[in-house]
C-alpha cells in the first residue's frame, strides 16, 4: 500500500470526551493544542471553553457602522 490510510488532516484529527466544560488539561484536545469540534463526544464543540469565538456579531456591527455612512 502506498497511499496514506486517510488523508492528513484527519490522521491528526483529534477528540475529547470530556464532561465538563474543556478548560482543564485533562481535554484531550486543550491538551494537544486544539479546538474542541463538533467530533468531539459531549460537547460537540458547543457546550466548552476550548472553542472559536464567534466573530460574527463584530462582522455584523461593521457593517452596520458602514451603512449608516
Amino acid at each position: 500500500m502506498s497511499k496514506e490510510a486517510a488523508p492528513e488532516q484527519l490522521l491528526r484529527t483529534i477528540s475529547c470526551n470530556c464532561g465538563g466544560t474543556c478548560d482543564r488539561k485533562s481535554c484531550t484536545c486543550l491538551k494537544n493544542g486544539l479546538l474542541c469540534t463538533t467530533a468531539c463526544g459531549q460537547c460537540k464543540g458547543v457546550s466548552c471553553l476550548n472553542v472559536q469565538a464567534d466573530s460574527s456579531d463584530s462582522k455584523d456591527i461593521d457593517a452596520d457602522d458602514d451603512a449608516a455612512d
